[in-house]
């Protein structure tokens, strides 16, 4: 029992059901409460059955008081745990009473000497039960564990930092794999089984790496039962894996002497693995044990911050996950009729048609195409193994017992840049495959698949051997029996087991065949293309082609050599067509990740323009390259491999929907494809552990699909029209009535750049704020002193106002730029000294307000100009000045402006120029009543006056809103919502 120094008392069961507690609970042989004055600290439960209660028992008391924190501690023969409340979730700690972990003790040890006053033990629970504690210590000593033997291996060896990196994670994967099958008894059937023969090596004095581990992971788990040495059979009992995590690496293989000194793998399990309990359960979200989902959070701690900014990396929590995998995978088994897939989600399908979706869901294939540790496809392989047992059972049959197995090795997919993240995922499903089979006798216990054909380290988006149109149509018509013969060895390897050696060189053998065939054909089309280049160069007399022929030229050198490499053995490269050539034939079921969300800002200028060669979305633009954002091109590219009936689901960024770089990917798939659904978590700042804002898209190839679009936010649904969503080329998730109103006003009126005859402009951008910018201490009658004790005369300087000095009609700018007018900086344009009317670029709504050219100080006029965190349009009069800012201040321009605008943290949005230039706008002539009242409230407005809802009124009038609308409008904004997440219709 956990020792706390209460004094305990003995309740019988008359007297927990007098406190309350559920009756229905029987305490197993005996309940403890100790504590005073009425107060529950500890409630002890022992006995057989003890552990079944403690879960109910501790929610039965939380909703009985939910201002106490008690802590359940339960013995359950040898099956010791300790259950508490932290931060309103259930969370629990398992004790290996044989071999406890340091960080369990550690976090007991915290509560024996817990206060007694409430908000006080409270906390100590929280801290000792926070899971998100136990996960990030774990990551920390794993992180500082794999630089170590880097070092070490690096230092000793010779070779190359990220030779010795990968070692270093590929031995720190095989030891992590082994604590969670030593917690299930696979190894030898002891759950200590590291720690006791490698201490037992140390002590007679051998080398530990070279005396345990060589022979554990060469010599059993790589190997049957009856073909290991002497030496291996020494270890017991232990099954025969496969799987490619235990076959040896190049470094190994060149270097066969390659040893741990004993005090680096001590260190090793001693600070990095053996402090924590294992589970290889992914489901145990109450358990404080290391669990495979936080395998997740070891891919991105192995990166620096610098490094995530970079590859646009994060972990995706696997609630978002499971959503859109789930609904991704329902919507493609439906096929694109509405009636069945709310079947599918209710699990009420017929027996016939169960039966015909099961065996389509058998074959089903699945991709990644930037899979990191891999949760999109563990997400995906649970959803289909729960399905299939659905359909199964409403079908009368039985899956088969290995099913789980069955789809890693055959539906599943991935690729990713990273080698570190291809190594973790397939640690994953490892895993996934180990806990299918958790009470499996040893002896019994099936290899784990090959791997290493189904997740591919490399370039998904660009790849030299990657072939396009017409090309891959050709190409693959000749490979289709070589394609077929080899999908016969694949599925034998796959399956591991012995001869998984010889049948990888025969694959081996395939790859380099047809990466020979890709290159020459690919080298033949750059010669072609290159005769023509300088022909058409020569006919017209100059040389206007010298860029297209360099670049031929260069692809005819880069392919060359990579054929010579390849004639001579080494495929390095990554190919959809090589490497995942029996899908590509027909094309992929189901494209599903989060891909990196990346800015072409930030993408070296060389590859930006290799993907302007291929994709649509890099096309266009300065230079014929267009900004963009990775994770558009990835869509972009899911789509072109899915199958004629294939349904892509991506995390991507809100702003894919509304802004100009996504505009080639909306025009696609409203064009050529079709829009399912849109998983809308925009608005959720939990998502990721920085400021994003995401979306889950999912896309049908095919165009003919009918029916709404789903919106999908938390547990509400919305069914929108595809006409109606799209407005102006943006996507708005809006509910039927206000997208029906954005639509009814967007057909009767133009934009405000159109009515108007001009756009909106940014603020100065000085592109040096020290040098023109003044620090100044006091403002004098004629002069301005500076921090650093000069002056400058008044009329030598301009006020300029700041998007914080703005509010809605109203700004006090204090910020003075050293400026004359007969000087002006080559920054300050005429549309910034003019009258002007100009709103914040971030708010929560349009803050607009009218400027005047000049501001009086002291009795000396000034300009004053806005800087870029203010947008502006140029205005010709004071009385359009308080017009424009009436309007653009109204209920209704801002509903407009917040349903095209880009989100911001907080919830804020991004109003630049492009989008108020771009909402629906009434054209009032100067002489128009309705305009004048307009101008004379937004006068009054500036003077102080509260004039706002006569001024909704009327503009709603000029719009041809009736009031009913305006409520509605009106109703979005004052709650504080965003349109979208208006009340449900």
């Amino acid at each position: 029992m956990l020792e706390l120094p209460v004094t305990p008392v003995e309740i019988d069961v008359d007297d927990w059901r007098r406190c309350g507690f559920d009756p229905s609970i029987r305490p197993p042989v005996r309940l403890i409460h100790a504590g005073s004055l009425g107060r529950v600290d500890l409630i002890a439960l022992e006995g057989p059955g003890a552990s079944l209660q403690a879960k109910a028992l501790i929610e039965s008391y939380f909703r009985w008081s939910r201002d106490l924190t008690p802590l359940v501690s339960v013995a359950d023969g040898s099956h010791l745990s300790a259950w508490s409340i932290s931060n309103s979730s259930v969370r629990r700690l398992d004790i290996d009473t044989r071999s406890p972990g340091s960080d369990l003790i550690a976090r007991l040890n915290a509560l024996r000497a817990h206060q007694r006053s409430g908000d006080r033990l409270a906390g100590q629970l929280r801290s000792a039960f926070a899971r998100e504690d136990v996960s990030m210590v774990f990551l920390r000593s794993f992180r500082g564990g794999v630089a170590n033997i880097e070092e070490i291996t690096s230092s000793r060896l010779g070779v190359s930092r990220t030779e010795a990196a990968r070692f270093a994670l590929r031995l720190a994967s095989r030891l992590l794999f082994l604590q969670f099958i030593q917690a299930e008894g696979w190894l030898d059937h002891d759950t200590s089984f590291l720690r006791n023969r490698i201490g037992a090596a140390i002590a007679k004095g051998r080398n530990a790496y070279r005396a345990v581990l060589i022979p554990l992971f060469f010599g059993a788990l790589d190997r049957p039962a009856a073909r290991r040495s002497a030496r291996a059979a020494g270890l017991g009992s232990i099954p025969f894996l496969n799987g490619g995590l235990f076959r040896r690496t190049l470094l190994e293989r060149r270097n066969t002497a390659l040893t741990l000194p004993n005090e680096i793998l001590s260190s090793l399990l001693e600070k990095v693995f053996d402090p924590f309990t294992y589970t290889i359960r992914e489901d145990d979200s109450e358990g404080l044990s290391i669990d495979p989902e936080m395998l997740g959070h070891v891919f991105e701690s192995l990166m620096s911050s610098n490094e995530r900014a970079e590859s646009g990396s994060f972990y995706t929590p696997r609630p978002v996950v499971d959503r859109l995998t789930r609904s991704a995978l329902v919507q493609w088994l439906a096929n694109g009729d509405t009636e069945q897939r709310q079947r599918i989600e209710a699990n009420e399908t017929e027996a016939f048609e169960s039966r015909q979706m099961y065996r389509r869901l058998q074959r089903a294939r699945v991709v990644d195409p930037a899979c990191g540790s891999g949760a999109f496809l563990l997400s995906v392989m649970q959803t289909i193994e729960r399905l299939s047992r659905e359909l199964a059972g409403a079908a009368g049959f039985s899956p088969p017992r290995r099913l789980r197995r069955r789809i890693v090795a055959r539906s599943l997919h991935g690729v990713d840049l990273k080698p570190e993240a291809v190594e973790l995922c397939e640690l994953r499903l490892w895993l996934a495959v180990a806990g299918s089979e958790r009470n499996v006798p040893t002896h019994r216990i099936q290899p784990l698949p090959n791997l290493d054909r189904n997740i591919r380290q490399g370039n998904s988006l660009l790849s030299p051997l990657d072939l396009i149109g017409a090309s891959r149509h050709r190409a693959s018509s000749r490979w289709v029996k070589e394609v077929r013969r080899r999908r016969h060895l694949l599925d034998r390897y796959r399956a591991g087991g012995s001869g998984s050696r010889l049948i990888s060189e025969k694959l081996h053998q395939f790859d380099r065949n047809i990466t020979v065939a890709i290159l020459r054909d690919l080298i033949a089309e750059d010669r072609e293309l290159l005769r023509l280049l300088r022909a058409q160069s020569t006919l017209v007399g100059q040389p206007n082609e010298t860029a297209h022929i360099a670049e031929a030229e260069r692809r005819i050198r880069e392919r060359t050599r990579q054929l010579r490499s390849t004639e001579r053995g080494s495929v390095d490269a990554f190919s959809w067509e090589v490497h995942f050539g029996e899908a590509m034939q027909n094309g992929f079921d189901l494209v599903v990740g989060n891909p990196p969300w990346v800015r072409s800002s930030r993408v070296p200028p060389a590859t930006r323009a290799r993907l302007a060669e291929v994709y649509d979305g890099a096309r266009g633009g300065t230079g014929g390259v267009r900004q963009f954002d990775l994770a558009s091109l990835f869509v972009e590219a899911a789509i072109d491999r899915l199958a004629p009936d294939g349904v892509a689901a991506m995390l991507v960024p809100s702003k894919i929907l509304k802004s100009n770089y996504g505009l080639p990917i909306r025009q696609r798939i409203e064009k050529n494809h079709s829009l399912l659904a849109v998983h809308d978590w925009s608005r959720d700042s939990s998502i990721f552990d920085a400021d994003v804002f995401p979306v889950g898209l999912t896309v049908g190839k095919r165009a003919s699909v009918a029916g709404p679009v789903r919106i999908l936010r938390d547990s509400s649904t919305l069914e929108v029209s595809r006409e109606r969503m799209s407005h102006r080329g943006r996507w708005l998730l809006l509910p039927p009535e206000l997208l029906e109103l954005i639509d009814s006003l967007g057909k009767r009126h133009r934009t405000l750049e159109e009515v108007l005859r001009r756009k909106p402009f940014m603020g100065i951008r000085t592109g040096g704020n020290a040098e023109h910018f003044l620090r100044v201490s006091r403002i004098g009658d004629r002069f301005l002193e500076l921090e650093d004790g000069g002056q400058i005369p008044l009329d030598q300087a301009a006020l300029c106002a700041r998007g914080r000095d703005v509010r809605r009609w109203n700004c006090e700018p204090a910020t003075f730029l050293r400026m004359t007018l007969d000087s002006r900086p080559r920054f300050v344009s005429p549309a910034h000294l003019g009258m002007k009317v100009v709103w914040k670029d971030v708010a929560t709504r349009l803050e607009c307000v009218a400027l005047a050219p000049r501001r009086r100080i002291h009795g000396c006029s000034i300009p004053l100009v806005p800087n870029q965190t203010l947008y502006g349009l140029q205005t010709f009069s004071r009385e359009e000045s308080h017009y424009l800012s009436a309007m653009l201040n109204s209920a209704v321009c801002t509903f407009l402006a917040i349903a095209l605008a880009d989100q911001a943290k907080d919830g804020h949005y991004r109003f630049y120029g492009a989008t108020v230039g771009q909402i629906p706008f009434p054209r009032l002539d100067p002489s128009s009543p309705l305009r004048k009242r307009l101008a004379r409230l937004g006068a009054a407005a500036h003077a102080g006056g509260n004039h706002g809802k006569r001024i909704d009124e009327i503009a709603a009038t000029a719009y041809g809103i009736r009031l009913v609308e305006l409520s509605l409008i009106g109703e979005a904004l004052e709650d504080g919502r965003h349109p979208g997440q208006s009340a449900q219709p």
